[in-house]
């Protein structure tokens, strides 16, 4: 794969529907999260249009249909959602683990040589943690803030034109500072993960040839050779 959502599509392919169900119970949860300012909108101008004695009559359905899909349907998803979540996500590791092993395998005898060991096994272990971690860093926020998003500029424009423009613009606002720096903290991110792979590689590989170590007395050579990534 040439780009990193190719790679993590081809990866966790074998579990596009549980995560297509996860995707699910997440925005329909999001969008039940959303809709309790318009109940409250409903209410307050139930109050405000009923008489005490018709009162119950006009906001029994409303407070009814609120207190289902609010107070109880969505926390049932949310619960739904970890506990599958919980379910799927270790399966899903073995089996990418699995797959990366396989296919590394498959390189020459070169390919071992031109790097570390333990950077190699944590390209094995370390994967599907990264591959979780791009679900539980990008697709949830992604999903919250799309559906807040809708919502809040749904009931921005409800209450009056000015207020959804305001929105709009500091939408865009915020957009414009994040297309500007989050490519210079995607490299900072990218130069941590690479030191710390290789950080990780050499002192795996101290470890591994630790009778040579003790035998001609290197130890001072390889902690030099490991402290000049740990500070980096």
């Amino acid at each position: 794969p040439n780009s990193v959502w190719r790679f993590f599509a081809v990866l966790s392919g074998p579990y596009k529907w549980p995560l297509l169900l996860l995707f699910s119970l997440h925005s329909i949860s999001y969008v039940l999260i959303s809709i309790i300012p318009l109940f409250i909108k409903y209410i307050v101008d139930g109050f405000a249009a009923s008489t005490p004695e018709t009162v119950w009559q006009n906001l029994g359905p409303t407070l009814l249909v609120g207190f289902v899909l609010c107070i109880l349907l969505q926390p049932i998803l949310m619960r739904i959602a970890g506990f599958y979540k919980g379910y799927c996500m270790p399966r899903m590791a073995g089996s990418i683990r699995t797959e990366i092993a396989a296919y590394m395998q498959n390189h020459s005898w070169t390919y071992y040589q031109n790097d570390f060991a333990g950077r190699l096994s944590s390209k094995v272990t370390e994967t599907p943690k990264a591959i979780r971690r791009v679900w539980n860093n990008a697709v949830d926020p992604v999903i919250g803030s799309f559906t807040n998003f809708v919502s809040s500029l749904v009931l921005a424009f409800m209450a009056h034109e000015v207020f959804g423009f305001l929105y709009i613009a500091w939408i865009l606002v915020f957009a414009f500072f994040t297309m500007k720096f989050v490519p210079t903290v995607q490299k900072l991110s990218n130069t941590a993960s690479d030191t710390g792979s290789i950080m990780q590689g050499r002192f795996v590989d101290v470890i591994s040839n630790i009778l040579l170590v003790k035998l001609f007395a290197r130890k001072s050579y390889e902690m030099v050779h490991l402290k000049s990534t740990i500070h980096d």
